[in-house]
């Protein structure tokens, strides 16, 4: 595990470093501006709204759900931040805020149908895995008679 873990740092680490160059060889200073703006204002929009609004989500589903919709609460939260995060992340271009500008090639496509497919499949996936975790526990639940144990 930790030679695996070793090699996915190395690779983010040479990633980040292929993508800071490219950076610099072909962006002009007014664009690498606007590419450090970009990054603080993701940073800061995580830091203030996403972190503490997913804490206060998870600390009241566990003060308040019972423990049997523990995956459903939670596939509900992680699914609902994936949605917000990448609408934040996209809302540029969803909004078209760059459109007749400099770049021309900026906004060449339709980016609403690519963020509904992101959307619906962070749903997908969160309630797949929620009902495959619900149908474990059940089954776990279970005596060989058929009767439930009725334990958490």
């Amino acid at each position: 595990m930790r030679a695996a873990r070793t090699m996915l740092i190395a690779a983010g680490v040479a990633f980040l470093g292929y993508g800071g160059w490219l950076l610099q060889r072909w962006q002009s200073p007014t664009q690498l501006r606007q590419v450090a703006e970009w990054a603080a204002g993701g940073v800061l929009l995580h830091d203030v709204l996403f972190a503490p609004l997913v804490a206060a989500i998870g600390w009241a589903a566990v003060r308040w759900l019972p423990r049997s919709a523990g995956p459903a609460a939670t596939a509900a939260v992680v699914a609902g931040i994936g949605v917000i995060s990448v609408s934040a992340a996209s809302f540029a271009v969803l909004g078209r805020s760059g459109d007749g500008g400099a770049n021309t090639t900026l906004l060449t496509r339709g980016y609403e149908h690519g963020w509904f497919i992101v959307t619906v499949t962070a749903l997908l996936i969160a309630t797949v895995t929620t009902a495959g975790v619900m149908l474990v526990r059940g089954a776990r639940g279970r005596r060989a008679d058929g009767t439930d144990h009725g334990g958490r």
